[in-house]
Order: structure tokens, then sequence, then C-alpha cells
């Protein structure tokens, strides 16, 4: 069985890592919610017990034709927010531009507050 090695976090996931580290929010990284954790989030935010938890996606490449706004990415993002909003979580997506302007972290601190 081959090693699994860890991916390298993309420059606007350690940005927004950052930023809310800062901003003194918990955080946790690469979260597989129940009830079918078949999906990372980037992020989640809240007590993990929390049915109403925040969960965070950044989306990198959204101008550059990334895998996340074509046809068959989009559509894993689309059954994956489906699911987890089913199951009684936030979903948030922001882009690199949210993440570098601080207009990510300015809404995550309008929802948590």
């Amino acid at each position: 069985m081959a090693t699994k090695i860890p991916q390298a976090k993309s420059m606007p996931e350690e940005t927004f890592a950052q930023h809310l580290k800062v901003a003194n929010i918990p955080f946790e990284r690469q979260f597989y919610p129940p009830p079918e954790k078949r999906w990372p989030w980037d992020f989640a935010i809240g007590d993990e017990w929390m049915r109403d938890r925040i969960l965070i996606e950044i989306q990198g490449g959204s101008w550059s034709g990334g895998a996340h706004v074509r046809g068959k990415g989009f559509q894993r993002d689309c059954e994956k927010f489906n699911a987890a909003t089913r199951a009684g979580y936030r979903c948030l997506k922001f882009t690199t531009e949210d993440v570098v302007s601080g207009k990510a972290l300015e809404f995550v601190e309008g929802m948590i507050e």
C-alpha cells in the first residue's frame, strides 16, 4: 500500500487560515462532514457538535479555467454543497480575490457575531 502524501495547501487557503488566526476564530482544516464524509471542506468553523457549523471552500482558478468552473468539477461541487446543506451545515464559497481583499473574513465575522 502506497504512503499517502499530504497535499500542499494553496496560497489562498494559507492566507485565509492566517486571517482566521489573527481574528481569533477557531477553525479546522480539511473537514469531512458527517453523515457522508465523502468530500473534504477547506475549513470548518464552530463547535464540532453544532449542526449549523459553517463549512468553507476557497475556490482558486475561477478566472483561469480551474477544475471547479468546468463541467465535471462544477457538478461535484454541487453535490458536495447540497449534501452538506441537507445535513444542516451552512456552506460558504469564496474566491482568491475574496480572501486577499479581506471580504471573506469580513463575511465570516458577520456570520458568527
